[in-house]
């Protein structure tokens, strides 16, 4: 039971930064003082991490269980987003990026594998993480947002 929850963890935090970027690149671009063509930098290492991370994903969930794994891909993730919203170095950002691609693609990987939950014994949460990974994705970021935007409006 413990690895799926993880794995709903998983879920919500790939949903989470996927609208960073858009929402946010205009900022981004004022505080750092860049052009336009300086967001291809950030999806290329973000790609790039992203790739890098999906070929590896075997490997190392050999070498780390799938329950360490997605751990860290979500670790690696919300720190991603501490360090956007905390920097004031524009390469360092980059290079979260970067690691912000590396946290999102073992997780792909490793909840579409049909495996893992057969061998969990819970063969119905297969279909719901294969059929409906958008529910469990972007559903809790925008209930969160939401909440958030509500209880702003009802303070000011």
């Amino acid at each position: 039971m413990g690895l799926i929850i993880i794995s709903f963890i998983a879920f919500v935090s790939l949903g989470l930064p996927d609208g960073l970027l858009g929402v946010a690149w205009p900022g981004i671009r004022d505080y750092f003082d860049l052009p336009v063509d300086a967001l291809g930098i950030i999806l290329i290492c973000g790609t790039g991490g992203y790739m890098l991370s999906s070929f590896l994903s075997g490997v190392l969930m050999r070498r780390l269980g799938i329950g360490r794994l997605l751990s860290l891909s979500c670790a690696a993730t919300a720190g991603s987003l501490f360090v956007f919203a905390s920097t004031s170095n524009w390469w360092i950002f980059v290079m979260f990026a970067a690691l912000s691609g590396l946290g999102a693609g073992h997780p792909f990987v490793l909840l579409a594998n049909k495996d893992l939950y057969e061998k969990s014994g819970i063969d119905w949460w297969t279909n719901w993480f294969m059929q409906f990974p958008e529910l469990f994705e972007f559903f809790p970021a925008w209930f969160i947002v939401s909440i958030a935007l509500t209880l702003l409006e009802v303070v000011l």
